[in-house]
């Protein structure tokens, strides 16, 4: 009986690969061939093409294979997990460079404002793996894929295409792999300070804490401030409450187009659309529709309609002015950024060389917003003058307790200073002598 020729197959240790190895001897066929690689366990990707090829090369009794490769396995094909990629950098940052490269470390962006179609980023889906195969047949099993666990809370709503975007005017409330939302009302636990950086966004703002000197804190609603303001400043589009003092200094202001209510102030500006109450103001810069204020020692009290105030000036004769009939009017900022931005222009062109003087600068875009400032100024002194004839009607400004020698009281343009000390008195336009009318105030 013929001895068989020889032919061994060899599975890969790890089942994705199969190779022959073929000694010299009798003729065989493609039959022998795949006997062999049956006996061997391979079932799966075995290359026919090879193996029609060997099996032609089987004929000859001399030919030797080492090592032939005759199947490769299928392997497997990961999945990944869904997820959100922001479109803004999560948490606070170190600081904002400015333009010079400088470090401003009071910038540190914990607040995102967004406004309504602002891009959030975008949620990519899971994508199912593939099992795989090894040349026995044996299957290779793949993990399965989770969707994003993000869920898109109030104010964000998410595209067809992925992309989540800002439903409302707010701030991002985003909890990493959790939840993401636009909010209107924010609560700040601790003080605006360095660690914190400026405060920012459209909506309400709550701080348990104080402004700090340099810091802001700026909403489109209401700002509400547990603690006090010590150097820094607020801005708020409608109503400010500080349930502590408000220190000014250099930097300290307080600016709302709503109500304003402090405890006390000290070397502070504090300017409100509406009405302002205050225990006491020591040389600040007060202006509002109204003032209420216990005790005012120095600076300046102004109000569109009226002021009402226990205690004016100090016997030390500190200056004080009380003003009335002081109408509030926005000045129109983009007029002044024009000209602004036209001056840089110019300054520009001069680096360059370039020339023009002051014919040129009639002609070019800064004169024209010095000539729109202008008209607006004049258009803006009318209103005043017009505004102010209105208010004089009504406007007073009432003492309820004692008047100091160094308070000075002006209606419109009328204007009276203390000699000395007044009783409760009430103070108004008198329109016949255009000066001012003391009443005895009686409660």
């Amino acid at each position: 009986m013929t001895a068989a020729r020889c032919i061994t197959v060899h599975i890969a240790a790890d089942g994705m690969a199969a190779w022959v190895d073929v000694l010299a001897g009798p003729p065989a066929d493609a039959e022998q061939l795949a006997d062999a690689v049956r006996r061997a366990g391979v079932t799966h990707g075995v290359e026919a093409a090879v193996c029609a090829g060997l099996a032609e090369a089987l004929v000859d009794e001399q030919l030797v294979v080492r090592e032939l490769g005759i199947a490769v396995g299928q392997p497997a094909r990961p999945g990944s997990d869904g997820y959100f990629s922001p479109a803004f950098e999560p948490g606070i940052r170190a600081g904002r460079i400015d333009g010079d490269g400088s470090m401003d470390f009071r910038d540190r962006g914990l607040l995102k404002p967004v406004r309504p179609g602002d891009r959030l980023g975008h949620l990519y889906p899971a994508i199912e793996g593939r099992a795989g195969k090894r040349v026995d047949g044996g299957d290779l099993a793949v993990l399965p894929v989770r969707q994003a666990s993000l869920t898109l809370g109030s104010g964000v709503s998410q595209r067809a295409d992925g992309e989540v975007v800002a439903d409302a005017a707010g701030v991002i409330l985003y909890v990493p792999q959790k939840s993401l939302a636009v909010v209107q009302q924010h609560s700040h636990r601790g003080d605006v300070d360095l660690k914190s950086g400026h405060l920012d966004m459209a909506g309400s703002l709550t701080i348990s804490g104080d402004v700090l000197r340099l810091f802001c804190a700026a909403a489109t609603g209401d700002v509400d401030i547990g603690g006090m303001v010590a150097g820094g400043s607020v801005h708020a589009g409608g109503s400010i409450h500080v349930r502590g003092a408000v220190q000014g200094g250099e930097q300290g202001s307080l600016y709302a187009g709503g109500d304003v209510a402090v405890k006390t102030a000290d070397r502070a500006q504090i300017v409100c659309h509406g009405l302002l109450t205050l225990e006491s103001a020591v040389n600040c810069l007060l202006e509002a529709e109204v003032i209420q204020v216990g005790i005012v020692r120095g600076g300046e009290a102004r109000a569109e309609r009226f002021v009402t105030v226990m205690e004016a000036g100090a016997a030390s004769g500190t200056e004080t002015l009380i003003a009335v009939a002081v109408p509030l009017e926005p000045v129109r900022d983009e007029v002044r950024e024009a000209v602004a931005s036209a001056k840089q222009q110019r300054t520009a062109q001069r680096a360059r060389g370039g020339g023009g003087g002051l014919e040129r600068a009639r002609g070019g875009k800064m004169g024209r917003a010095l000539a729109g400032l202008q008209r607006d100024e004049l258009t803006r002194a009318v209103l005043v003058r017009t505004r102010q004839a209105e208010l004089l009607e009504t406007a007073h400004v009432v003492v309820q307790g004692v008047a100091h020698p160094g308070l000075t009281v002006r209606v419109g343009t009328a204007q009276l200073s203390l000699q000395g000390l007044l009783a409760p008195t009430r103070f108004s336009f008198d329109a016949q002598t255009r000066s001012i009318r003391c009443e005895r105030y009686v409660q």
